[in-house]
């Protein structure tokens, strides 16, 4: 009797608790994420800046610092190999970034995004939760808008009329002009990232996932937090 009710109990929490079984090994997904990237640091670039008949045309970024934060967004796809490895792919738009320097009516702006690959680790627990992670190789793009106010001196020999007196460090008046100067957009560059993070299975084809990572651009490094969904076929 006691068999009896202790299996008819059994058999009714299994039929109460619904079954999520994972995606089989060797499946495909793709999602998408929303999420907030931010800097905060010194931009280092090797962009040199030109130089127009001895003005300087533009002026490269390195040594200026960038510290806010944006919305940022990504679309991502991969292949899980087995159900702790796999391999993805995905664009980052991290959106942009104003400089920390007050430098005008309108600071400058460094816009980022990134095209990136690499492996994918996971550790499941329970049924529906994993612990994730992910690190490999990725593509970063910038876009920088806007000028910085320098100070152009005028030193003898140079081919063009001295302009009017500016007063520089320490009072000594020193023949130059104020200038705002457009700065340059550094090259694209290949760094790296990292991300860990928690996933929940929502049904048997459907993951919502939490993480955060770090990202070298070279350029400059970018932290984000992202919550993604991604489908499983």
């Amino acid at each position: 009797m006691k068999r009896t009710f202790a299996l008819a109990s059994l058999l009714a929490v299994s039929t109460l608790t619904p079954a999520f079984a994972a995606p089989a090994p060797g499946h495909f997904y793709f999602g998408a994420g929303v999420g907030r990237s931010s800097v905060d640091g010194l931009a280092t670039t090797s962009t040199r800046a030109d130089v127009l008949n001895g003005f300087p045309d533009g002026l490269p970024i390195n040594g200026l610092p960038f510290r806010s934060h944006d919305e940022a967004w990504s679309v991502l796809a991969g292949y899980a190999a087995t159900q702790y490895i796999g391999v993805e792919a995905g664009f980052w738009d991290h959106g942009e970034f104003e400089m920390a320097l007050n430098s005008g009516p309108e600071r400058p702006r460094l816009g980022i995004k990134e095209l990136y690959f690499g492996a994918t680790f996971r550790y499941p627990f329970f049924d529906r939760l994993a612990l994730t992670g992910s690190a490999g190789i990725s593509r970063a793009s910038f876009d920088v808008d806007g000028s910085l106010a320098v100070l152009v001196v005028v030193t003898p020999g140079f081919p063009f009329t001295p302009v009017t007196p500016v007063r520089g460090p320490g009072g000594i008046i020193v023949p130059g002009t104020i200038q705002n100067v457009r700065l340059t957009t550094p090259d694209d560059e290949t760094g790296g990232y990292w991300r860990v993070g928690l996933a929940v299975r929502a049904t048997d084809s459907i993951e919502v996932g939490l993480s955060y990572g770090s990202r070298n651009l070279q350029v400059q490094d970018v932290k984000s937090t992202a919550l993604s969904v991604a489908f499983a076929f």
